[in-house]
């Protein structure tokens, strides 16, 4: 019953799937499988929508995002790419 559960979507679902009303930070991949520390500045969703179309445009790793309400974390899971798991690294 403790269990911290997550979930994936792809880059294309992600507008629908985020809270407005949520704060966002992207993870290290040291901090994906403990509760990361909360930083000091959270994204709003239309900047987290930036930084994550910026950083999958770069590289082609999937993301790990944690989602806060009121300074505590909600969730956390992947976004990855659209043409993910056929994509060519």
């Amino acid at each position: 019953a403790n269990h911290s559960k997550s979930w994936w979507v792809y880059l294309k679902e992600v507008e629908q799937f985020l809270n407005d009303s949520h704060r966002f930070a992207l993870i290290h991949k040291n901090e994906w499988l403990s509760n990361p520390k909360t930083p000091e500045k959270l994204l709003s969703k239309k900047e987290c929508l930036e930084q994550l179309h910026e950083e999958l445009k770069k590289s082609p790793r999937s993301l790990c995002l944690a989602c806060y309400k009121n300074s505590g974390l909600m969730s956390q899971g992947f976004i990855v790419h659209d043409k993910w798991p056929d994509l060519k690294t």
